[in-house]
């Protein structure tokens, strides 16, 4: 919750997952080009859901398209499930 994975954690649901950065060998402008990803599933307790993100040619943001992503399922389940 602390890490350079905090922007993953959904309001809807729990999750958990692990954040990452790919070297491609390419420099650009002097700059090392990365590859970023986020790699979660949810719910924490009973899994349902394995989502990963990869942004080529970035330095983050993962996170939150995880984050996005698990509480637009997470509420879309709520709306249409019955329950």
């Amino acid at each position: 919750e602390d890490g350079t994975g905090k922007d993953a954690k959904p309001q809807l649901c729990s999750a958990a997952g692990k954040t990452g950065t790919a070297q491609t060998g390419v420099i650009k402008n002097g700059k090392k080009v990365t590859n970023s990803w986020f790699c979660g599933f949810f719910p924490k307790e009973n899994p349902k859901y394995v989502v990963t993100v990869l942004s080529v040619n970035a330095s983050g943001g993962c996170g939150k398209i995880f984050s996005s992503v698990a509480d637009s399922i997470t509420e879309y389940e709520r709306l249409y499930s019955g329950n």
